[in-house]
């Protein structure tokens, strides 16, 4: 399933590695555990990241970083969990210069763009796929590429918790554990641990929690003046989308985050709606449980028109008793 990237794999030598823009953990886990496979092979490797990811938290618990890069011409070109090419920002020109590219990713609305794709929607995280692909060129697993991957698996999935945890999630986080990783302090930080602006920014997002659809559609809001007021990063104020999610009534949790531009980021939940659906709409994309867009306008204009959109996602695809 992986000869035609395997080969294009060894017969370069010097590969960039390309992750989405506003990383997270599958992205950067996934791209780190990738660079790290590709030095074991004699690759020359590097991860570019978009220049707001260099502050990401995650990164100070991946082996391998390193912000600052070589300059060098690549022979390949690796997009990581990118659903389509825009999502790699000013670094698309780096990724269209390359005559040799290659596409891993893992979602459904991923439009396949590169000369060899692999797009599994059905793994959890693109880290599954970063492992299956170790296993298929038979790199030598270090601790550290372990630790990325189990880093990317982790946070895509919630610890498990979410549904798109499936046994084969599982079995392959049994094999990573047999390398002695630190689990514990590993979902630690990623769930329970958080610096105090990401706290007052949480307080105050849980003070803008609204409800709509008779309490099926949640949302809470974070404004760029308060994240400014906070001097906060954009990190302290990624996404608290878990708190409307937690609503026992909510079919659709959405959470939204004013950024510079007049453009609000926001990020959709759901356990009975297809939300890739729903952010497809607005430019967007992602998973059927998990989705995502940036959507040109007012705060509270997008929050009107995605709650609009999502009352008739709702209509259309849940039975209301």
């Amino acid at each position: 399933m992986f000869t035609d990237i395997s080969n294009a794999i060894n017969k370069s030598s010097k590969i960039l590695i390309i992750p989405h823009y506003n990383a997270d953990g599958d992205c950067l886990g996934s791209s780190y555990a990738l660079k790290l496979m590709l030095e074991e092979l004699g690759k020359k490797a590097d991860v570019v990241l978009d220049e707001g990811d260099c502050e990401h938290r995650i990164l100070k618990i991946l082996d391998g970083v390193r912000c600052k890069n070589d300059a060098f011409t690549p022979d390949l070109v690796i997009a990581v969990d990118c659903a389509d090419k825009q999502r790699m920002g000013t670094r698309v020109s780096a990724f269209d210069s390359c005559d040799l590219t290659i596409n891993l990713d893992h979602h459904v609305t991923n439009d396949k763009y590169a000369t060899y794709n692999f797009v599994n929607p059905v793994a959890a995280a693109t880290g599954e796929i970063i492992y299956e692909l170790a296993q298929f060129m038979n790199i030598k697993l270090t601790t550290q590429i372990v630790n990325n991957i189990y880093i990317a698996i982790v946070s895509d999935t919630g610890g498990f918790a979410y549904s798109n945890t499936k046994p084969h999630t599982h079995s392959i986080a049994a094999q990573l554990l047999e390398y002695g990783i630190n689990n514990a302090f590993i979902s630690s930080y990623l769930f329970d641990m958080n610096n105090k602006k990401r706290i007052e920014l949480m307080a105050l997002a849980y003070n803008s929690f609204e409800t709509f659809y008779d309490e099926r559609i949640a949302t809470v809001s974070i404004t760029d003046e308060q994240i400014k007021k906070l001097d906060a990063t954009d990190d302290d104020a990624g996404d608290f989308v878990s708190i409307p999610r937690s609503l026992e009534t909510a079919i659709v949790s959405m959470s939204f985050r004013e950024i510079e531009g007049n453009a609000v980021k926001v990020s959709l939940r759901s356990q009975l709606v297809d939300v890739s659906r729903l952010a497809k709409q607005f430019g967007g994309g992602g998973h059927e449980r998990a989705a995502g867009c940036t959507v040109r306008g007012s705060l509270e204009d997008v929050k009107k028109r995605l709650v609009t959109e999502a009352e008739k996602r709702i209509k259309l695809e849940v039975r209301i008793r």
